[in-house]
């Protein structure tokens, strides 16, 4: 079981550039990706894009890309583009036959204004392979961040799971003890209105009826099942969230109905305790991929 948050990162060094690739997932109904890559790298949008999918089912995730030249290299691309501008002025002065005072800054600036420079060094010492690479990597370290995140989840829910057997098993035992009840109840009303014996077999056609109103072996038997489906569901290493959220609603329907048709306190007690489970199971689902 996967949590749906994590947080990766990878610092990679190739030839004079440093590669610093980060991912960032938070809880998200449908999966959202975000891709914040440098000038150059658009394309690589879709290549990640698909990596992502093949690992994440949801989740809101954020991931960034940042190549830095060493020093060395971004000495030798401000002299590149310099001279690259430096080239432009003189053959504008030719043109206008007159000199133009410039400083180095002006120089640079100019790239803001002619939009004919742009320096992608970096795209073209960089083959996409290398990107995809790292980025397999740090999908790998994100996703067992998300696995360890995920195993604390898993005994979180367990322990709730734990508390709702508890509570069911004292409803199945308490359950026989309230037909009693109403059979003992039934049958002092009756003698106090009619005061003489009464006909046996007549209580215990109308202790039957009212048992049969009040049955909730199905839905108990349904709880179990489901349940059962959580705890399988809780242990597998892949997406589970959606599925455990549809059975937490479903034991809930099920214990509300118990709730509904016993009118006994110590089963409401009981009944209350499982949706106090179910509302820990609930919020911890919503961190679950």
């Amino acid at each position: 079981m996967y949590s749906m948050t994590g947080y990766a990162e990878t610092k990679t060094q190739y030839e004079n550039y440093n590669i610093v690739m980060e991912i960032k997932s938070l809880n998200n109904k449908y999966l959202e990706l975000r891709f914040h890559l440098p000038y150059g790298f658009e394309s690589a949008e879709y290549l990640l894009r698909k990596i992502v999918k093949e690992k994440i089912s949801r989740g809101k995730v954020d991931i960034y890309l940042r190549i830095d030249a060493e020093k060395s290299l971004e000495i030798s691309r401000v002299k590149e583009m310099v001279e690259y501008y430096y080239e432009i002025i003189k053959e504008a002065e030719k043109s206008i036959d007159n000199h133009i005072e410039f400083t180095i800054s002006d120089i640079i600036s100019l790239k803001n204004y002619l939009n004919t420079y742009e320096n992608n060094s970096a795209v073209k010492a960089i083959p996409i392979e290398v990107i995809e690479n790292i980025f397999k990597e740090l999908i790998h370290k994100l996703m067992n961040e998300k696995l360890i995140e995920g195993k604390a989840t898993r005994i979180n829910i367990e322990n709730c799971i734990d508390d709702m057997v508890a509570s069911l098993k004292v409803i199945e035992e308490r359950y026989p003890l309230v037909i009693g009840n109403f059979k003992n109840q039934l049958r002092k009303k009756i003698e106090e209105l009619i005061d003489s014996q009464m006909d046996e077999a007549r209580l215990m056609m109308e202790v039957g009826i009212y048992a049969n109103k009040i049955d909730i072996n199905e839905e108990i038997s349904r709880i179990k099942e489901h349940i059962r489906k959580m705890k399988g569901l809780i242990v597998l290493n892949e997406p589970v969230g959606r599925t455990l959220d549809f059975i937490a609603q479903e034991i809930n329907r099920e214990i509300n109905t118990i709730g509904s048709k016993v009118p006994d306190y110590e089963i409401s007690k009981e009944v209350v305790n499982v949706k106090a489970s179910l509302e820990k199971i609930k919020e911890q689902v919503r961190n679950v991929e």
